[in-house]
């Protein structure tokens, strides 16, 4: 058990670059439009323009409807620094601190954090991005890999993958409710929320995620 959640980890910091790395923000994208949306809010919040989205989607002039489907080249390269939120209701004590820690006399990397958070709380989308990795992977549950502006990347995980609305490649605004927790994939342990915050391939602390 003890090597397979260490092949686990290792396999999670592996995903976690391989997103930073090969999701560029040049890799297309696609927004579901909602009600009262018009071009020049999708262009402002995925950092394009209005021209490249009539261009791209062959539109003709600027009328849009509930439910098209929005295709964007290279999403959030001219936007601004993403504007953070904590993706969970209320306050949650960490359970698990960023950073270094030893087990079994092995120091091992830890590239995000726990917080404690019941079977089916609320996971909210903590910056405005785009869905680059959602799976189940081994030990881990589901995981789900969004890309925001300024090369960053946040890992959430273990999720419901039932609940989970989005599709990799989708757009989803801050805020957005993006699923819910799911039990413990890693044993008899208490509910948790995993964070991670990555930036140009790099596990940064998440202090910004967390209230």
């Amino acid at each position: 058990m003890h090597l397979r959640r260490l092949a686990a980890a290792a396999l999670l910091t592996v995903l976690g670059l391989a997103a930073s790395s090969s999701h560029a923000a040049s890799d297309p994208a696609w927004y579901q439009v909602r009600p009262g949306d018009n071009l020049t809010l999708i262009a402002r919040a995925f950092g394009t323009s209005v021209d490249r989205l009539r261009r791209v989607n062959g539109l003709t002039d600027d009328t849009i409807q509930p439910g098209q489907r929005i295709e964007i080249t290279e999403p959030l390269t001219g936007a601004g620094s993403p504007q953070w939120r904590p993706p969970y209701q209320g306050r949650a004590p960490v359970v698990s601190e960023f950073g270094p820690y030893e087990q079994d006399r092995i120091i091992l990397p830890r590239t995000g954090v726990a917080v404690a958070s019941s079977v089916g709380s609320e996971v909210m989308v903590p910056a405005t991005g785009v869905v680059r990795f959602l799976a189940p992977m081994e030990d881990l549950g589901v995981v789900a890999i969004i890309e925001h502006a300024q090369g960053y990347h946040t890992v959430l995980r273990p999720l419901d993958l039932s609940s989970v609305p989005w599709q990799p490649g989708q757009c989803v605004l801050g805020g957005d409710l993006f699923g819910h927790v799911a039990a413990p994939p890693d044993g008899p342990l208490e509910p948790y929320l995993h964070l991670e915050l990555r930036r140009d391939s790099k596990a940064i602390p998440p202090d910004r995620l967390i209230r």
